[in-house]
């Protein structure tokens, strides 16, 4: 019986932390979406990036595509070749699916962000991110903008 009561409480535990990490990594996910749609600072949005030379953004949209590898080549601006500068006043997320260990985690989730002036954007979003030092951190993201 007490075997039976540990293997339990060591499934509720391993349950629970990984909801706990799938919370934190949806937090962070919603942040640095915030943080590119509203705010002007793009090392703010650069700081929700790991710091390697792996890191790897991919943006396939309605009327272009574009890879950057490394936070180095994550530039923002409306010309083409760069990240487009944003300005979205409202986002929000469907379909969100998430798993976590302790260390990795991956989530899948839609994404419709409307700007000031009512136009809307929609994409299909992925994210793999990576615990480093205690801290969450995106290592790719694959965007992909459709129209509904």
């Amino acid at each position: 019986m007490k075997i039976f009561i540990v293997v339990l409480f060591s499934i509720c535990l391993v349950s629970c932390t990984e909801r706990f990490h799938e919370k934190e990594v949806r937090a962070l996910i919603e942040k640095e979406s915030l943080t590119f749609y509203s705010d002007s600072d793009r090392n703010k949005f650069l700081d929700y990036w790991a710091d390697s030379k792996e890191v790897k953004l991919a943006f396939s949209g309605v009327e272009r595509s574009q890879t950057f590898l490394g936070k180095s080549e994550m530039k923002f601006s409306s010309k083409n070749g760069e990240i487009p500068a944003a300005t979205m006043s409202k986002s929000e997320y469907s379909n969100f699916a998430i798993r976590a260990s302790s260390s990795v985690a991956w989530a899948m989730f839609d994404q419709k962000a409307t700007t000031p002036e009512g136009r809307e954007t929609y994409t299909h979003e992925f994210r793999f991110l990576e615990k480093i030092n205690g801290e969450w951190k995106i290592i790719a993201s694959s965007l992909h903008q459709y129209i509904p």
